[in-house]
């Protein structure tokens, strides 16, 4: 009798896994909009290898999202500066579930976040450019 419902629990657990990497293959839509708090990377992460594969570079505008594809632009404003950036998805996280958005440190630095550590964001997808 176990043995069937280890079974299910395994083939559970494989779906949520599995789940994220859906989604990540989705269309973003053009004009989807969300809010929540942004922060950035920390400066050991330089260097190093992103999850679509690019390594991270501290002066280009790109970003993190759990979801959104790699290469979906995004506006970001900062509530608090009214400053603003475009960036490009090229990494997953946040890992933090109160972040919806990890910047790189040039997207902070232009949005007025470095000082603040996080800021409140809104975000709206943009259209792909061909």
């Amino acid at each position: 009798m176990q043995r069937p419902l280890l079974a299910c629990i395994s083939a559970l657990a494989s779906l949520l896994t599995l789940a994220p990497a859906a989604l990540a293959d989705e269309k973003p839509t053009s004009g989807k909009e969300f809010m929540g708090l942004a922060d950035y990377y920390h400066h050991s992460l330089y260097g190093k290898k992103t999850a679509s594969g690019q390594v991270l570079k501290k002066e280009e505008l790109t970003a993190a999202h759990r979801t959104l594809p790699f290469g979906t632009r995004v506006h970001v404003k900062n509530k608090h500066t009214g400053r603003s950036c475009v960036v490009v998805i090229n990494d997953r996280g946040p890992f933090t579930k109160s972040k919806v958005i990890d910047l790189s440190h040039a997207a902070a630095h232009k949005i007025g976040l470095l000082d603040m550590g996080t800021a409140r964001v809104a975000c709206t997808v943009l259209p792909e450019t061909h």
